[in-house]
């Protein structure tokens, strides 16, 4: 893992035991409803990686790095093609039991970036948190699109 600051969301309380929040953060096309377009057709989900525009940030492209059977997930990334971060969902909670979240983002930033930077990672966090423990849909998974040609 990348050395850098690191920023710590609070643990979330989500409706859902931790399994189906695994299954549904390892595939990155289920961001999608967690992110307004708003007309913006830069933005590309796949199973694996993403590419994402967000206001005044800019251009976030992320992958899949590594996924511990519902209990993590790490991505890594890139924000305007060369600020490296990862991004870490430690998931938390019996199989049965409602699941507890924390988001952690690790960044290489120089000290001016990171001063610029910091409100709005610490924003992200708490707006992704609180958008998790609102979401009802865990078990609706991203389904590929049906193919009936013969």
């Amino acid at each position: 893992m990348m050395e850098g600051s690191r920023y710590i969301s609070r643990t979330g309380h989500l409706s859902c035991p931790p399994s189906e929040v695994f299954r549904f953060v390892t595939d990155l096309r289920n961001f999608r409803q967690f992110i307004s377009s708003d007309g913006n057709d830069a933005n590309n989900f796949g199973e694996e990686s993403c590419s994402i525009s967000f206001a005044p940030v800019g251009k976030i492209e992320m992958g899949l790095k590594e996924k511990i059977e519902f209990s993590k997930v790490i991505y890594n990334g890139k924000l305007l093609g060369t600020q490296e971060f990862s991004m870490i969902i430690d998931i938390a909670g019996k199989n049965d039991s409602r699941a507890e979240v924390v988001i952690s983002v690790i960044a290489s930033m120089n000290p001016f970036v990171r001063m610029m930077a910091e409100n709005y990672i610490n924003r992200f966090l708490e707006m992704v948190i609180d958008e998790m423990e609102k979401f009802r849909g865990w078990n609706h998974l991203y389904e590929k699109p049906t193919n009936f040609a013969a």
